[in-house]
């Protein structure tokens, strides 16, 4: 009966996953009980409120139409601002109910003309934590998104 009792407290735990974001070198990421379908939805209308443009959205991937780092961040050094741009994917999480949702970050080249689907956006590259800055912005809009992800979900 003990056993049965861990077993299943483990389960409930993995189920309800916890309400932290995970910080890894290239992204944030965090679990909601949301469908991936939510989760992208409240994805999408965080970032909308923090002044990004929806670029598109293919299955379980959303991506934002390049804009400019806040000048605090990366300041232009040409008179260019640094323009960047963010991808959120959604996956269910394996043997238990729930999403997991990945934020990653990229920079633009200042070089190249941001346009979706265009060359600048295979030539970025990807925000990690050896761009301080830019990563904890990064960081900022992962808090955002989750907080819009699990609300009413976790309490």
């Amino acid at each position: 009966m003990r056993g049965f009792a861990i077993a299943t407290l483990a389960v409930l735990t993995a189920a309800c996953g916890s309400n932290t974001l995970s910080v890894g070198e290239r992204t944030v990421s965090f679990t909601t009980p949301a469908s991936p379908d939510t989760l992208l939805a409240r994805a999408e209308a965080a970032l909308l409120q923090l002044g990004f443009a929806v670029g598109g959205r293919q299955e379980n991937v959303l991506f934002t139409a390049p804009r400019a780092l806040p000048d605090s961040i990366a300041g232009s050094p040409a008179g260019t601002p640094q323009q960047w741009f963010v991808h959120v994917t959604a996956e269910d999480k394996l043997f238990s109910a729930g999403t997991t949702g990945t934020i990653r970050a990229y920079l633009v080249p200042v070089t190249a003309m941001p346009s979706p689907g265009t060359s600048a956006m295979e030539s970025a590259h990807q925000v990690t934590s050896r761009r301080p800055a830019a990563f904890r912005e990064l960081r900022r809009v992962g808090e955002r998104v989750q907080a819009e992800a699990t609300r009413g979900f976790l309490r």
